[in-house]
């Protein structure tokens, strides 16, 4: 990935409630705070859109818009309290059924290949593998995916059925985050180790 020039990076869980839009909102202050060029966040949750919300932008126009050809990728992108950090929310959506076939159309990849070209990371956040079968598809057009992964909940089976199926469509699994970790010794214990 470093020899990229830019980073579209997925992230997905197995199941949902893992955590995954929490920590990419995260990572994407983060890194927008720094000295990193422009860092877009796309959400394709479609399912349960977030990340507009965690913002407090609006949800009128975003991804979906774009795909269905009713909308421009200027339009659909916002700017975040005016830094490095940019945002593409899910758009409005009258149903699922139709999105693994807008995240399988070319017009998708063209998306992609737009936004990779201008930012430096393009944090993508996707609805978890196991309820939604466009995230497979997703999986394949990103440089890299990350795993969110609840600690001591979700079962070892549940995530590698959720990785064989993004592993068929080729997708590259870069690391994992093991999100809610608890502490098993105090953790002034851990500092000191």
């Amino acid at each position: 990935m470093k020899e990229k020039e830019s980073r579209v990076i997925l992230f997905t869980s197995a199941v949902k409630g893992e955590g995954k839009t929490t920590i990419i909102a995260s990572l994407a202050r983060v890194l927008a705070s720094g000295e990193s060029p422009k860092i877009l966040l796309v959400d394709c949750a479609v399912r349960n859109p977030e990340l507009h919300r965690l913002f407090g932008l609006r949800n009128e126009k975003g991804l979906v818009d774009y795909l269905a050809g009713r909308a421009a990728i200027k339009d659909v992108i916002q700017t975040v309290d005016q830094g490095a950090l940019d945002l593409v929310a899910a758009g409005a959506i009258d149903g699922v059924e139709g999105t693994q076939m807008l995240f399988g159309s070319e017009r998708f990849a063209i998306f992609i290949k737009e936004v990779a070209a201008a930012y430096e990371y393009v944090l993508v956040d996707s609805s978890a593998i196991l309820e939604a079968p466009e995230t497979p598809i997703l999986g394949s057009r990103a440089d890299g995916i990350v795993m969110v992964v609840f600690a001591s909940k979700t079962r070892r089976e549940v995530i590698k059925r959720a990785m064989s199926m993004v592993e068929k469509l080729d997708g590259v699994f870069i690391g994992t985050v093991l999100n809610r970790k608890r502490y098993f010794i105090p953790e002034f214990i851990y500092r000191r180790v």
